[in-house]
């Protein structure tokens, strides 16, 4: 899904690697817009439902990443 010429980027998490890439307009009309959720209520319970995995990363990224995304510590 996404299409590279339109925008890619890699990001290793230490745990894994994503290669990300922004959706073309016919990708765009199927999921609808984007929508920032970071800070609101459904951030909190989607990142509730991952709290768990978070906690066990074996690297010591996980409370500085926890706290970016949703301004609470772990």
């Amino acid at each position: 899904m996404g299409d590279a010429q339109l925008g890619e980027w890699h990001e290793f998490t230490g745990y894994a690697f994503h290669v990300r890439r922004r959706l073309s307009l016919e990708e765009q009309a199927f999921v609808g817009p984007v929508e920032d959720i970071r800070g609101t209520r459904e951030a909190m319970r989607r990142a509730e439902k991952v709290r768990k995995y978070v906690e066990r990363s074996p690297t010591g990224e996980a409370e500085a990443v926890w706290l970016e995304e949703t301004g609470r510590s772990l």
